[in-house]
């Protein structure tokens, strides 16, 4: 109990950094303050990663909107009443087979 005062009692005077106590344990504050920065960085890489993936959640949705609306326009193009209708619109005189197709069968 004695000895844990008088530690106490040196670090709040400051007399312990006056000792070797610095000089002891130099090679594990190094590690300590390189640990820190390592931690630091690796925080910060992570962070910029995930901003990244949100970024890329975001356009992926975008895409994947803008596909279905070409999609769409793309289907109705090429059903039979709108190429009827642009046949009009042209003058081309077609109209739709009134008997149905046959498969000849070997």
């Amino acid at each position: 109990m004695e000895n844990t005062v008088k530690y106490i009692l040196k670090l709040l005077t400051g007399d312990i950094f006056n000792e070797n106590f610095i000089a002891k344990n130099l090679k594990m504050m190094i590690l300590v303050a390189a640990l820190i920065v390592l931690f630091t960085s690796n925080r910060y890489a992570c962070i910029k990663k995930i901003r990244k993936i949100e970024t890329l959640k975001i356009e992926l949705e975008s895409l994947k909107h803008e596909n279905m609306i070409l999609e769409t326009e793309i289907t109705s193009h090429s059903r039979i009443t709108r190429i009827e209708e642009l046949l009009e619109k042209r003058g081309i005189k077609l109209e739709p087979a009134k008997t149905t197709v046959f498969k000849i069968k070997k």
